[in-house]
């Protein structure tokens, strides 16, 4: 669907069963998205997949998100929800030199950390919710290349907080800036006015210079 409406990543949360296959899925309780009860890694990957997560749709692992989006010509933001899963998902980047089309975030730096320890050439990117934060200190101190601000609750219109003397550091300290999710056409305007490498979307056709031509 991502493909179809001309996003150019999915993000993608990475937890883990209990036997240590790397699943995609948001919250670690996977009783608010699917027929299952309890924690994602209470449970086996056979069982997991036992759940349906809507219309018929199982939970998917890691692997199977990174074949779909290779077949349809994805790039894949990766969310770390567990620390176990930065060194997994580290190692499978560099065994299937994924490198150009992964990038692995989080809001723990130990575990961006983790990732860039199995291998430095994998892009990173660093989450964080506060507006006081230093983004450039906190990006360098994991090696991370982009910074993302999660700000879409701290103003009725967020776009106003990436101010020139916000920007202007992290432009010139050569990170990129990914910002959080965002459907309302008036902030994506505004977001898209601004020199940002990625906006986040669950309406990522909100997104595209022109819309009309989708599917052509």
């Amino acid at each position: 669907m991502a493909a179809d409406l001309g996003a150019d990543m999915v993000e993608a949360d990475l937890h883990s069963s209990s036997d240590g296959v790397l699943v995609v899925i948001h919250d670690p309780d996977i009783s608010l998205t699917t027929s299952g009860r309890g924690l994602v890694h209470a449970h086996s990957l056979a069982d997991l997949k036992r759940f349906d997560a809507g219309n018929g749709e199982q939970i998917p692992t890691a692997r199977e998100v990174i074949d779909c989006c290779v077949a349809r010509d994805l790039g894949i933001y990766f969310e770390i929800k567990i620390g176990y899963a930065a060194g997994i998902i580290a190692a499978l980047i560099q065994r299937e030199q994924l490198h150009d089309r992964v990038i692995v975030s989080s809001f723990r730096p130990d575990w961006l950390a983790e990732v860039k320890g199995v291998d430095p050439a994998i892009r990173t990117s660093i989450l964080f919710q506060s507006v006081h934060i230093d983004p450039v200190a906190l990006a360098r101190a994991v090696g991370a290349e982009y910074v993302h601000p999660c700000w879409e609750f701290q103003s009725p219109s967020p776009h106003t907080l990436l101010t020139p003397e916000w920007l202007e550091p992290v432009h010139a300290a050569g990170l990129g800036i990914i910002s959080w999710h965002e459907e309302r056409p008036l902030e994506i305007a505004a977001l898209k006015r601004l020199r940002l490498d990625g906006i986040c979307s669950n309406a990522p056709e909100l997104l595209l210079d022109d819309p009309a031509a989708l599917g052509t």
